[in-house]
């Protein structure tokens, strides 16, 4: 199914060397890759060299030495030759100047033929009368001398050839067998490295016919030309002798070269005029490729290269060329079917997918050709191909089970398609191609009709055109690549250009408007296959080597960035619409155009690194089978992609059909309009693979944003107006989650009006409508529905068909019965139950019981079943039998306080309830009396709630509503409101003993707080105690308004303040000092252990140790614990959890984590000093400058500032960078929140202030 396709072609000029080669010239492949000829008859060395300009070069004058045959060995560089006087010689000199080469021995028989193992440690030898001899190099010992003729007189009409294997353990030998009379008949003989006989060959029906001999380097097979019953054939040989099959050739010319590439995948068969490249798949051996030259001059020689797989050289007689090739499959689009074409010599195989699968090599469609296939193509505007062959052009239409030849067009004399590369058919007129690098187009004007009426043989294509070499960058050696953006486009005008300069160029046919896409300097574009995807205005470009199984990427965008190696085990590769699918050896991988364009967005800032870890992590991949390449991905019409893989080597096909594909196919057919049914194929290939309907709505909204005219509400309109069958609806709308509930609330509202067209009613409407409600939470109303409820008797079975199917949206059908239960409809509960085959001795004596209530305490008593708690409180206040204690019971029970109070509330803002009783029903509201005295034992009721949860001033609130002051007081000072308590005492009648009780009692509590200001304010308004309350401001810190009280005392009062003052100034200037002193030893100690850490880490030893001593105070800084960790929990108790901080935020010098716990002191001690001690003690030197303590004053700033300067110098050092140590707290990580070395200070205390120098 393969097919050979040339990716480079190098050329020397036509009669580049005049003289020709002759049969006495010997060719050598270097282990460079560089052809050496030795024309012995004209003393000359040529090199074949410099592909970019192939050219044949005089390298310099040799010997004229008579030689008979010469061998390269690559692997161990040596040339070993062998003289018409038996002479052998070895050397590493490819001049072969005299003195430069050995020689080793002289065979006085002569050499006919030789060959030197791999290793270069054995030789066998050939001789002229028929004697086998194997030697070791370079010892030179005979190991055997065997006798292959007994024969003289015959010996000289029949020649002998030798080839060893790779591995240099075995070699063969093609002699004549005189053992039977008549003519000699040719047998291989196969010997081991020491020339030990292992096996002969045994052909019954066929004969060898000459001496040629190759072994493939695989080491499996042995290639003969020879005869079979039915013509000549290449036959294959194991190494026991046996034949495993043969190659039958379609022609009577004698092969004069067989040769295998290094790869063992491609066999040349070498005739005098010409040089065939066969291929095997799946056994069968099929002609590729056909070469010859355009002057008809003779094969002198052809070969592979020893390394590159890839390569092959040949030589005529009077020029070389050299070919790149590659494996490739001809596929293509076909009237929207793929299509694969593969052909055998003059013979094509087609095989279109959608049909049928037929397993490679023979395809399902068959058809032949007068001459060798060049090249076939297929593309999606022509249902058929386009063949190119060596003498023209036909062009194939396949109609059912054949192919029809529409039409045949001749090429010119003068146009020699053997000469011509990179062959395309980018629109129906029009095919380009490359001829001797320059950019040929050719305009054909075909006549499309039958074979009999529009086929000619005679007509030639005469419109060409060549395009100007300086407008397409100086074209060389370049191949064309059609730029189709989407699979569904109809022909286009764009193509790329690859230039000899290792540019990658965008060139549009009719315009003629040249657009470079990608130029690069170190990456070479010549061993790559090339891959395009074209998304808005940007073009992607997938470069594949196959050699190296490397993927790389680039774009259009950045076409001077070097592409990103995105894969090392790329096998195949293929571009499918906004999609990339490719095989690695056992998987495959897609990604889609989003995953691209992130990919190229990281690599336009740089990130490569981050662009390859989103490439891994976002990326399809599903296991195939081992080998597995991309052959071509067919859609058939029901959307359905089907990726085509070929296991290699086997050649066995088979098919998958990945979702991401599908996702893409689905992506194209949204934004086709033209489509009038594509959301009925959509939903019916979603729901045959059982994609997630999420996908759609996704990819809707996408839409959306890309054209706000197409609505998300446009785009699910024209859906549910083009689905038939509304069963796929229903899938839609189960797989929606609350993410999108506004689309399924758009389906609910787009299905209402067809429910009314019954006339019309698409399939399965119903069950849409109903799933739609059902998604969105709406049972009760579904249930009373007129689908419901609607339905007469005789519908029975679909009522209990629908309610079945609301049931599936239920976790157990007790929830759709309770759900119409709570509809306080009887009748409907009953019908439920009964469709979904309840047991009546379950429901009919619940529901019995229920019908002998009154309406509002049979709500109450479905709801309260029904555990619908705010509803049943509402109904059972609206009950008149019910006291006020079982309400208030069943409130406190559930917790129902404010729907109690809510509904009360509403009750009394209704109209009057002697008018509800009159009127509606008298039987079932309470009086207006008895709705406020519940209100009133409602709010109570909630007071104690809350007060004994500790929510004393919403408790506060409500005992003062429900009139109970004195538990409203009490709980106003117990939230520390203590002005609302005093003001709802003052609301009452009350005594001075009573109010000084209430006040003492709230100074007692303030005292606890520890709120002195609060409770001065009490002494000083309230109590008129003067001197408690001047006490309560010294104790508060408030100097000034203690010092403005105490004026109203006597004189032994009055001068209490400034001694207090003076005490506490005093006592926070030791404090400050002894802080500061305190912040520099910690800092000073945690420096010493952060040296002591990193030079253990640089010795190379391990931090779980003392600092002082061998041994740890701690031997480990994570709990054990038993049992299974496979959870990943921690089974850490609160108290072991408090233990371990305090071991991991020990001080203890020497601890195994020292640092950790200065460093949270550290951070704990910095904290207070900025949230607590800057407030303060600014206030304090306030309050001292104020007092006219000056020296106290400016002592206790100067300490405060060297307090920061110390804090500020540790803070900078420790938290230079955050902390990496994960076993520390978030917060220590980082310096405290809000530090800063300034302060709220007087300028009085800035020295450099003008008030501190005066």
């Amino acid at each position: 199914m393969r097919n050979l396709v040339i990716t480079r072609r190098y050329k020397t000029s036509d009669n580049a060397i005049k003289q020709g080669f002759n049969k006495s010239c010997c060719f050598i492949l270097d282990k460079n890759g560089q052809l050496l000829i030795y024309d012995w008859t004209n003393s000359k060395l040529l090199q074949c060299s410099n592909l970019n300009s192939l050219a044949l070069e005089d390298k310099a004058e040799i010997d004229p030495v008579d030689i008979t045959q010469i061998q390269y060995v690559p692997e161990m560089d040596f040339i070993f030759l062998a003289g018409t006087d038996g002479t052998f010689f070895q050397t590493r000199d490819p001049v072969f100047r005299e003195g430069n080469y050995t020689e080793l021995f002289k065979c006085e028989q002569g050499i006919e033929r030789f060959a030197v193992s791999p290793d270069c440690r054995r030789v066998c030898i050939l001789t002229k009368q028929r004697t086998l001899l194997v030697l070791t190099l370079p010892e030179l010992e005979c190991l055997v001398v065997h006798s292959l003729s007994t024969v003289e007189e015959d010996i000289a009409s029949y020649t002998g050839s030798t080839v060893w294997r790779n591995d240099s353990r075995y070699f063969a030998v093609n002699v004549p067998d005189f053992t039977d009379k008549g003519s000699p008949k040719r047998q291989i003989h196969v010997y081991d490295e020491d020339g030990i006989l292992y096996s002969k060959s045994q052909l019954d029906e066929f004969e060898i016919l000459n001496d040629l001999l190759a072994w493939q380097p695989s080491g499996g097979l042995l290639a003969v030309f020879g005869k079979s019953p039915h013509g000549n054939a290449i036959i294959f040989l194991e190494l026991n002798g046996l034949k495993r099959s043969h190659l039958q050739l379609g022609h009577t010319k004698p092969i004069e070269n067989v040769s295998w590439n290094s790869a063992s995948d491609i066999l040349c068969l070498q005739t005098s005029s010409e040089v065939e490249l066969w291929t095997r798949s799946n056994y069968v051996w099929m002609l590729k490729k056909t070469f010859s030259n355009s002057s008809c001059q003779t094969v002198r020689y052809c070969s592979w290269d020893a390394e590159l797989s890839f390569r092959f050289q040949i030589v005529y007689d009077t020029a070389c060329e050299i070919y790149d090739l590659a494996f490739s499959y001809t596929s293509g689009f076909s009237a929207g079917s793929a299509m694969t074409v593969s052909w055998n010599g003059v013979q094509i195989y087609c095989t279109p997918f959608r049909d049928n699968s037929a397993p490679p090599p023979y395809g399902f469609l068959q058809a032949n050709v007068d001459s060798s296939i060049v090249e076939v193509l297929v593309t999606e505007f022509w249902d058929g191909f386009l063949c190119i062959t060596l003498k023209g052009i036909v062009l194939f239409r396949r109609e059912d089970l054949a192919l029809t030849i529409v039409d045949q067009i001749s090429f010119p004399h003068t146009f020699l398609s053997s000469e011509v590369d990179g062959w395309i058919w980018p629109n129906f007129n029009t095919l380009c191609c490359s001829c001797n690098g320059i950019l040929q187009t050719t305009y054909l004007n075909f006549k499309l009709g039958t074979e009999e009426n529009s086929s000619n043989d005679n007509r030639t294509c005469a419109d060409t055109q060549f395009v100007d070499e300086d407008q397409v960058n100086n074209v060389h050696s370049l191949r064309l690549f059609p730029l189709i953006a989407d699979i569904q486009k109809i022909g286009t005008n764009e193509i790329l250009i690859e230039t000899r300069n290792n540019f990658l160029i965008q060139f549009n046919l009719q315009s003629k408007v040249v657009k470079t896409v990608l130029s690069t300097r170190d990456f070479s574009l010549s061993n790559c296959t090339i891959h395009t995807m074209k998304l808005e205005d940007k073009i992607i470009i997938f470069l594949h080597n196959p050699t190296t199984r490397q993927l790389f990427i680039s774009s259009s965008e950045h076409y001077s960035s070097e592409p990103l190696k995105i894969s090392g085990d790329c096998a195949s590769i293929y571009v499918f619409g906004d999609s990339v699918a490719l095989t690695t050896l056992t998987s495959l991988e897609i990604f889609n155009k989003f995953l691209v364009l992130e990919v190229l967005q990281h690599l336009a800032d740089g990130n490569d690194l981050d662009a390859m870890k989103l490439l891994v992590e976002k990326k399809f991949t599903r296991k195939v089978e081992k080998g597995s390449v991309i052959v071509t991905c067919c859609v058939n019409r029901m959307l359905e992609p089907s990726l085509i893989l070929q296991i290699l080597p086997r050649g066995n096909v088979e098919t998958i059909c990945p979702r991401p594909l599908l996702i893409s196919t689905i992506r194209s057919t949204l934004r086709n309009e033209t489509n009038e049914a594509r959301y009925e194929k959509i939903m019916n290939a979603v729901r045959r693979h059982r994609l997630d309907y999420k996908v759609l709505i996704d990819e809707m909204r996408v839409i959306e944003n890309e054209n706000p005219a197409a609505s998300l509400k446009h785009s699910l309109k024209t859906m549910v107006d083009q689905v038939k069958d509304s069963h796929s609806l229903v899938l839609l709308v189960t797989d929606l989650d609350e993410e999108h509930e506004d689309c399924i609330t758009i389906i609910k509202d787009l299905l209402e009006p067809h429910l009314q067209k019954a006339s019309v009613r698409k399939l399965n409407i119903e069950e849409a409508y109903l799933a739609s409600l059902a998604k969105l939470g709406l049972l009760e109303e579904a249930l009373l529905s007129h689908l419901i409820q609607g339905e007469d008797k005789d519908q029975r079975n679909v009522v209990t068909h629908r309610v079945k199917f609301l049931s599936y949206y239920c976790n157990n059908q007790d929830i759709l019965f309770d759900t119409s239960l709570g509809t306080y409809d009887l009748g409907l509960a009953s019908l439920v139950a009964d469709c979904l085959g309840k047991d009546p001795k379950e429901y009919v004596p619940i529901l019995e019981e229920l019908n002998q209530f009154p309406d509002f305490k049979r709500k109450f008593k479905i709801d309260d079943k029904l555990r619908r708690y705010s509803k049943a409180i509402t109904n059972l206040i609206r009950d008149q039998s019910t006291h006020n204690p079982e309400v208030l019971k069943y409130m406190e029970r559930h917790r129902l306080f404010t729907d109690a109070i809510s509904c009360i509330e509403e009750l009394l803002a209704t109209s009057s309830i002697e008018e509800s009783k009159q009127e509606d029903c008298p039987e079932s509201h309470r009086n207006r009396d008895q709705l406020k005295t519940l209100l009133c034992e409602s709010k109570l009721s909630y007071g104690r709630y809350l007060e004994e949860h500790t929510k004393f001033r919403e408790a506060m609130i409500l005992y003062r509503e429900g009139n109970q002051l004195d538990q409203a007081i009490e709980c106003g000072i117990k939230c520390g409101q203590w002005e609302i308590a005093l003001d709802i005492f003052h609301s009452r009648t009350f005594t001075k003993p009573d109010l000084k009780a209430l006040c003492e009692h709230i100074l007692d509590d303030l005292e606890d707080r520890k709120n002195y200001s609060g409770a001065a304010r009490v002494c000083e308004v309230y109590l008129k105690d003067i001197s408690r309350a001047v006490g309560y401001w010294i104790r508060a810190h408030k100097w000034v308004r203690a010092r403005s009280l105490s004026h109203l005392l006597d004189k032994t009062e009055e001068d209490m303040v400034l001694p207090k003052l003076m005490e506490a100034g005093s006592e926070r200037l030791e404090h400050l000092a002894t802080l500061t002193q305190e912040v520099s030893q910690h800092f000073r100690r945690w420096q010493v252990v952060k040296e002591n850490k990193a030079k253990r880490e640089l010795e190379g030893g391990v931090d779980d140790f003392d600092n002082f001593s061998d041994t740890d105070s701690m031997t480990s800084y994570t709990s054990t614990r038993s049992g299974s960790s496979a959870s990943g929990k921690s089974h850490r108790t609160a108290k072991s959890k408090r233990k371990h901080e305090k071991k991991l935020y020990s001080m203890k010098e020497g601890s195994v984590h020292e640092d950790l716990g200065i460093v949270a002191h550290l951070w704990t001690t910095f904290d207070k000093i900025q949230q607590e001690l800057k407030p303060d003690t600014s206030e304090l030197i306030t309050s001292l400058w104020e007092f006219n303590e000056n020296k106290l004053a400016k002592e206790l700033g100067l300490v405060f500032d060297q307090l920061l300067i110390e804090s500020d110098t540790a803070i900078k050092k420790i938290w230079a960078f955050v902390l990496p140590d994960e076993l520390i707290e978030m917060k220590y990580r980082i310096p405290p929140i809000g530090w800063c070395t300034t302060w709220d200070k007087l300028c009085l205390h800035d020295p450099s202030s003008k008030a501190m120098k005066q």
